[in-house]
Order: C-alpha cells, then structure tokens, then sequence
C-alpha cells in the first residue's frame, strides 16, 4: 500500500490503493507497482510529505536488513515471493529476464493493472469509505477527503472519457496539470486502459512542452486551464496551445479540466471540458 503526501497547487494528498469496470482485457497492463520510501517534497511550497517505510514490523518479519540482504543476495528469490502478496491478472512465472537487447525484465509474462491495484483492490477488501486522498490546498483554501470508493468512480468516468476519444493499451497521454486531485485521476484512468502517461510539470513553457508532445506522441493531452502558484495564476491553455504548434506531432484531442481562477478559450474539433 502506498501513502504520501503532495504538497502545491494540490497541497496535501495521501494516496492508497483498486475501479472503472470495463472488460479486463481492455487495461491489462504488464507494469509493477513500486513501493517508494522516504520523504516526498515540492519546491514551491517548501512542504515536506512523509511516507511511512516501516514495512516490517512484528515478529513475523524479517529485520530491515535481513530483508535487503536476501534482495541483494538472491533477488529473483525475494522478489518473487513479494509478488504472491498482489493481485495479479497473470501471475509471473519468470522473475527476472532479459529481452533481445539485453535489457533486464522483471515479471516479463505477468499481467497486472496498477489502477485496479490502487483502488478496487481496497475498495472490495474493506477500504471503500476510507480516505484515498486528502486534498489540503493552503493557495485556493480547499479541504476536500475523497474516498477509495468515490476515486474508483471518478477514475473510471475518466477513463470512459479517455476511451470515447479513442485512447486504447499502448497508447500515450500527456498530463500538463497542476497538482490537483484530477492530476491523479487522470493518471489513475490511463494506467485503467493499460495506456502510458507522460507528465509534464504544469507550467513548463510552450517549447519545452512542444519537445515532450514530440517525444511521447500522444494520442490526448490532459491539462487544465490553470495552476496556481501561491497567490499568482498561470495560465496553462494558452501555453498548451503554443506548445501544439510548435510540435510536429498534433494529438486527436485535449481534455481541459476548467478552473474557477481562469477559464480556457477551447479549439473547436479538439478540445472538450
């Protein structure tokens, strides 16, 4: 399970884990979750979020360093027994291999979907009315819980909407969006499809933008039409728009979340809120 804290735009979010219910075989994904330790922070706010990282207390866990041993000693071993504790598609018979470029794979013919894993896995075991995020914002003074259950849902209506603009496994998003909750939703709803997501730090500048849109090449680009940086508002459409024609690639569609703060000007044909 997964606990942190985002601090900006977003101020304050704890995240944990398993919903949009369409055919499994539509998000199948191959990627494995990873756990992340220590302290999380943002720059502009100068916040500071802790992530808890004492994975194995009580009798029945080894010590920190028996365990890092055993994963440095026979790591195929010890990260093949820590795959059994997920819920997987297709559970992996090979550990750790490599491709025809020499490349290391881990779980290469597993199949996983980390957006199941992160909210309908909680939701069926428990969880559903536990808080999944807590949205804290000190710059637009916005305190909001959403549940595991309500996140599932949102998640899944997106990724429904992702789907009508003809996002499929495989495909790419960008994600050029301050740190709000739909930031999440929006990355939570393309892993559902079994799509990848490409973000991109909202506010960067058009170019630089331009240069990630040409590099992921992606079908949509989710962004909002604002960030808000303590007391300023930047606006993000007009850079998006910019960045589109300065990009060789042109992606089908633009998903804009809008913002009380600045409303977006929309392209006809392209962009939907």
């Amino acid at each position: 399970m997964f606990w942190g804290l985002i601090v900006n735009d977003l101020g304050l979010v704890a995240a944990a884990y398993k919903p949009f219910v369409l055919d499994k075989s539509l998000y199948k994904s191959v990627r494995v979750c990873q756990h992340i330790h220590g302290s999380v922070y943002n720059n502009n706010i100068a916040s500071i979020a802790t992530i808890d990282v004492n994975l194995y207390k009580g009798p029945r866990h080894m010590s920190y360093q028996a365990e890092y041993s055993k994963s440095i000693e026979t790591p195929e071993l010890f990260w093949g027994e820590k795959a059994q504790d997920l819920a997987w598609y297709k559970q992996p018979e090979t550990i750790l291999s490599q491709d025809e470029n020499g490349i290391y794979r881990w779980f290469a013919d597993g199949e996983m979907n980390t957006s199941y894993l992160a909210l309908d896995y909680h939701v069926e075991n428990g969880l559903a009315d536990n808080a999944a995020i807590i949205y804290d914002s000190p710059v637009t003074d916005t305190k909001r819980k959403i549940t595991y259950r309500e996140l599932r849902d949102d998640v899944a209506k997106f990724a429904g909407v992702l789907k009508a603009q003809g996002v499929e496994k495989g495909d790419r998003v960008v994600i050029y969006m301050p740190m709000v909750p739909e930031a999440l939703v929006a990355m939570l709803a393309v892993a559902r499809l079994g799509a990848i997501h490409s973000v991109v730090f909202g506010g960067f500048a058009p170019n630089e933008l331009a240069v990630r849109i040409d590099d992921a090449e992606p079908k949509v680009i989710v962004s909002a039409s604002c960030g808000i940086e303590i007391a300023k508002v930047i606006e993000y459409k007009p850079m998006l728009d910019k960045a589109i024609k300065l990009s060789a690639h042109k992606p089908d569609a633009c998903v804009v979340l809008q913002r009380p703060q600045a409303e977006a000007s929309m392209v006809e044909g392209r962009d939907i809120d």
